[in-house]
């Protein structure tokens, strides 16, 4: 093995939603673990796909559709909220989109 490509188990991502209360205020609804899907085995890079549209904008009381694994892509004038685990020492061309900047901590 590369000993730059040393192999990790990250704990699943999580996917927090919030709705408003009766008083206006943000709430936490539940906090799903979003399982990655790695096409490529395991040890290699994963996908998790925590949202999928396919209009903008988005009324985000409902709930989301249900996710197959597959490739995240984005629909056609919609929208994808999703997350790359890069294995480490890896180098892949990316693309530039429009996007949405979020973070996560661990």
């Amino acid at each position: 093995m590369d000993s730059k490509r040393v192999l990790y188990d990250l704990p699943a991502p999580r996917l927090f939603r919030t709705v408003h209360s009766d008083n206006d205020l943000s709430v936490f609804i539940h906090g799903d673990a979003v399982p990655m899907f790695r096409p490529f085995g395991p040890g290699q890079m994963g996908f998790a796909t925590f949202d999928r549209r396919g209009a903008v904008p988005v009324n985000n009381s409902h709930a989301s559709p249900s996710i197959s694994d597959d490739l995240p892509g984005c629909p056609p004038g919609g929208v994808t909220f999703c997350a790359t685990d890069f294995v480490p020492g890896t180098q892949t061309p990316m693309r530039r989109t429009l996007i949405i900047s979020l973070w996560t901590t661990a």
